[in-house]
């Protein structure tokens, strides 16, 4: 008959194993980012590193579509997307096509401090098109390059929030801008000539199939499909979810160190 008298000295030594495993884990890059806020920055360049999905081979630019392809014409615009293996998204990557400002006065006002930039990351019902947030994050402190008048540089979202993803799920990214006084505020998005990207499409947000009363930057519950046959430029960064092999043979061989240790100790 199994003798439970020393049950909880057993507990107390597998409670202490696994929170020496968990610091463990936490050395390998685990630990959360509390505190941390989006964070918008620009380059002349496209991103090259920890890419998990993107569309970067075809700049284009198409021919523009003024409903569809500025960040608030219609519900705010985007990408669906997919991902090959289970990862965690931490940024993502789009291009500007040269048409975009804080609003006109005799010309395209470059943005200044205050304008509201924002991001919503949510997974995709591929057969309703409905749309489930999983991250909103905003900047109110971001200023593109040079004022970001006609801007055609990449800019980069990095998440203060980065989302977990799961291979072969629709997901969406939707952004929008707002300068909050104006109102006027308009970023135009680079596409390629055709379809070039597998994962997904080029979209829209539909506002007026959720409450109908939202205003046309507020993001929507459904994700209404570009007819028009392209993608956006963008990738997605990120980091494969799995540790790397050496990683789990050191936990591994750490754990077992471990258990032995208090085996030991127990006889």
């Amino acid at each position: 008959m199994k003798n439970y008298s020393n049950s909880g000295s057993f507990l107390r030594n597998d409670r202490n194993t696994w929170l020496i495993v968990a610091a463990i884990l936490s050395g390998c890059g685990l630990a959360s980012n509390a505190g941390a806020q989006l964070t918008i920055t620009d380059s002349t360049s496209a991103p090259s590193g920890n890419i998990l999905t993107s569309q970067l081979t075809d700049l284009g630019p198409g021919q523009q579509q003024n409903s569809l392809d500025y960040m608030n014409n219609g519900g705010t615009v985007g990408q669906t997307f997919s991902v090959g293996a289970n990862s965690t998204l931490q940024a993502i990557t789009i291009l500007g096509r040269g048409d975009s400002a804080q609003f006109y006065s005799g010309g395209a006002q470059p943005f200044t401090a205050g304008t509201t930039w924002s991001i919503q990351i949510a997974s995709v019902n591929i057969s309703t098109g409905a749309i489930t947030p999983l991250d909103i994050e905003a900047s109110t402190t971001y200023v593109p390059t040079g004022g970001g008048a006609n801007f055609s540089g990449f800019l980069t979202y990095t998440l203060a929030n980065p989302v977990s993803l799961t291979a072969g799920q629709e997901y969406a990214f939707n952004v929008f801008v707002n300068d909050g006084t104006v109102g006027q505020s308009w970023f135009g998005l680079a596409h390629s000539t055709g379809d070039a990207y597998a994962g997904g499409t080029a979209e829209n947000s539909n506002t007026s199939a959720s409450s109908g009363t939202g205003p046309i930057n507020a993001y929507g519950a459904f994700a209404q499909t570009n007819p028009n046959g392209y993608d956006y430029v963008f990738a997605a960064q990120g980091i494969v979810a799995v540790p790397e092999p050496t990683t789990l043979a050191l936990v591994g061989l750490g754990g077992l160190g471990l258990i032995a240790a208090n085996r030991r100790r127990r006889a």
